[in-house]
């Protein structure tokens, strides 16, 4: 808090300057300040001048940087059987292959990419020249200067990679006198990948940042002939905000899924022949910037 009041000036010039200066990263601790000028009962000829200067500086850095890499390489077996030289043979079969995955991804959200707290800076100003002498000059000033500047950078990488090989063929049946029903299973590969990056900060989510309140009330009572008094307020504000959220995301898949390629030769009777169906489903979804 300044406080300058009741100055009696006897001298011919008469003077009193105040400068605050706040420089911060996360906010002004300062939220409120109270300034009070007043030249009373100043001399003849003299001058008197109360001068203010506040100036505010408010730096925000926020820089995530985000790597992700994700991969599953997957390979499952039911085939490659061998069923040869027998008199009898039941039915030949094998089993389903069933392989699933999620890949889910969050980086660069909530609040760790979000402005943090700026406090309002609230200033309140009283200025007055009372009771002033003849042909002085008395003065009351306050100039504030206020800088808030925010940088956010965001930066994500995802790769995902998924390389699935699944079999249920391959599978030989030969030189058998009776062979029953050969068939293969089915062969399914189901993945989802969810990918969410550098989505919580926007310039809508900030709010009032930088947000000042100036308050000024100037009064000249009582002022003597040919007296200059002048009680003056100058204010400027400056938001500077910066948000780069890049992101570059990779979903690779690659599938080998095999249920045929099977051999059934040289048997004197065979039944029914039949190959599994193959089902692949990979779904991606990507939420960026």
């Amino acid at each position: 808090m300044l406080d300058y009041t009741k100055f009696r000036n006897a001298m011919r010039v008469a003077a009193a300057t105040s400068s605050v200066a706040l420089s911060l990263g996360a906010g002004s601790a300062f939220a409120h300040i109270d300034v009070r000028g007043t030249n009373h009962t100043t001399g003849p000829g003299s001058v008197n001048t109360n001068t203010h200067n506040i100036t505010d500086t408010v730096d925000v850095d926020v820089d995530n940087t985000a790597t992700v890499y994700n991969d599953a390489d997957v390979e499952v077996n039911t085939g490659h059987n061998n069923t040869s030289m027998n008199t009898t043979v039941r039915n030949v079969s094998t089993g389903d292959v069933v392989v699933g995955g999620s890949f889910n991804n969050t980086v660069n959200t909530g609040s760790s990419s979000s402005v943090p707290t700026i406090e309002p800076l609230h200033v309140d100003a009283t200025f007055g020249n009372h009771t002033t002498g003849p042909s002085s000059h008395n003065a009351n000033s306050l100039k504030l200067q206020r800088t808030v500047d925010v940088d956010i950078t965001n930066t994500a990488r995802i790769n995902n990679n998924l390389d699935a090989t699944v079999n249920t063929g391959h599978n030989n049946t030969s030189n058998n006198t009776t062979v029953g029903n050969v068939s293969t299973g089915d062969a399914t590969v189901t993945m989802n990948v969810n990918n969410v990056a550098n989505r919580s900060t926007n310039t809508s989510s900030m709010g009032t940042i930088g947000e000042t309140h100036v308050t000024a009330t100037g009064s000249n009572n009582i002022t003597g002939p040919s007296s200059l008094n002048t009680n003056t307020t100058s204010v400027n504000n400056t938001v500077n905000v910066d948000v780069s959220n890049n992101a570059k995301i990779n979903n690779n898949a690659t599938v080998d899924a095999n249920t045929g390629r099977n051999n059934t030769s040289t048997n004197t009777t065979v039944g029914d022949v039949s190959t599994g169906s193959v089902n692949v489903n990979f779904t991606a979804t990507n939420q960026a910037n």
